[in-house]
């Protein structure tokens, strides 16, 4: 419907906008000031009068949340850890390259100890200088007596085998004290110092034309020694653990292991005691990956072995697993070759720990500090050094000593591969032992 003339004139006078009065512009602040006081209020003070303002305490306010950092792999296994395995993780970090190449550049370069023949001043002296260390990280000594208190050095005497004359020598030999109860079990953690001697190398010389006046024996066997000072100190600085721990490092293992035959025929604690040995050969030739173990001389009785797999089992858990030693042996019976043959022979679980023979530097003055893989000698030397603590702190293993000459978990005695090398020819007399 459409609205009348007089309606539409009433609208357009509602729709007039009615005109407002300019206001003056004035400073912001003269507004405010002339507002207030048109209003009644009163005028604000100027910015000068207003009181100071007390300093922020930071320390007052709430923290600001943070959104939680997401946990890689890595962090979350290490938040996982147990106690046990933070105390091996913190015994194996203390093996380093950097200690353990200062021990075999005192060993190999410096004049006094070169050429350690196992009967020679040059081998009593470096004997001494371990002996010194061992004394330095807080081991006791359990060598001869001397002056009426327990030396470092355990003398023997044996009839050589390539010169036919009777020769002098000692063992190096001290205990890491557990804090356990006695009487407390104990696990020995040994490599020979020794090299070879003027026999072997004369006979090389003969057959083979070698020329080893420089022989330094880096890998064959100082990195050995050097990583088992290594784990001594880490092992003294990561406990106390619950069993005792016996260094040994023993001499003429060139010649028929006549060092460790010296320490079993004259143990300076019950053999019964000892529920493991831990040895260690050339640990510093090829790739850094290949770390290798031996449990025995045959894959059967091998599997049988309880320190065997306790070995296999806690490498699992590193970056650099250990690999089955027989699996690269070849026919060359390096387990029966070693001093943990004897104790093997005793009844004593024993691993050996190798990083195999390279045929180009093995016995040959190839076989130098410089030609030796060292971040392989620090990897073997954790994997030592973790499986040392884990059977200290362990309140139970299951590693015993057996029935001498048939160690428990159904190893046989050493000399059944050595004299079956020898009968087939494969290991000549002059370097049946060697390692």
């Amino acid at each position: 419907m459409e609205k009348s003339d007089t309606a539409v004139a009433s609208d357009t006078r509602r729709m007039t906008p009615v005109p407002t009065p300019l206001r003056p512009l004035v400073s912001p602040v003269r507004t405010t000031r002339a507002s207030s006081a048109a209003a009644g209020h009163p005028a604000r003070p100027p910015t000068s009068a207003l009181p100071a303002m007390a300093p922020l305490d930071a320390s007052a306010l709430p923290a600001p949340r943070v959104a939680p950092a997401r946990r890689t792999p890595a962090a979350l296994a290490a938040f996982a850890r147990t106690p046990h395995e933070v105390k091996l993780d913190r015994a194996a970090a203390g093996v380093t390259k950097a200690s353990l190449l200062q021990t075999l550049r005192t060993l190999c370069k410096d004049p006094l100890f070169q050429a350690r023949e196992a009967s020679t001043p040059a081998y009593i002296a470096a004997a001494n200088w371990c002996a010194e260390q061992l004394e330095a990280y807080g081991l006791e000594p359990l060598g001869d007596d001397v002056g009426g208190a327990p030396g470092f050095l355990q003398w023997f005497e044996w009839d050589e085998t390539f010169s036919n004359t009777t020769s002098r020598s000692a063992n190096v030999v001290g205990v890491l004290r557990g804090a356990g109860p006695e009487p407390r079990k104990a696990i020995l953690l040994s490599a020979h110092l020794d090299n070879l001697s003027a026999a072997e190398k004369q006979y090389y010389h003969r057959s083979e034309g070698r020329d080893l006046s420089s022989y330094e024996g880096a890998n064959d066997n100082t990195a050995s020694v050097a990583i088992v000072l290594d784990a001594a100190r880490a092992l003294a600085q990561a406990g106390p653990f619950e069993h005792d721990v016996i260094v040994l490092i023993p001499s003429a293992e060139e010649d028929y292991l006549k060092g460790a035959v010296a320490f079993a025929k004259d143990p300076p604690v019950p053999l019964d005691r000892i529920v493991a040995n831990v040895n260690l050969e050339m640990p510093g030739d090829g790739r850094t990956e290949d770390v290798y173990v031996y449990g025995a001389h045959d894959a059967r009785t091998q599997r049988a072995n309880p320190l065997f797999q306790r070995a296999m089992r806690l490498s699992q858990r590193t970056s650099a697993p250990l690999k089955d030693g027989l699996t690269v042996d070849a026919g060359e019976g390096w387990y029966a070759r070693q001093d943990g043959a004897v104790f093997h022979g005793e009844g004593i679980p024993t691993v050996l720990f190798q990083g195999g023979a390279a045929r180009g530097h093995y016995h040959t003055d190839h076989d130098t500090v410089e030609n030796l893989n060292m971040d392989k000698v620090e990897v073997l030397g954790r994997h030592v050094c973790r499986l040392v603590a884990d059977l200290a702190d362990d309140s139970a293993p299951l590693e015993a000593r057996g029935a001498r000459g048939r160690p428990a978990g159904g190893l046989s005695t050493y000399a059944e591969p050595i004299a079956k090398l020898e009968r087939e020819g494969r290991t000549p007399k002059t370097n049946a032992h060697d390692g």
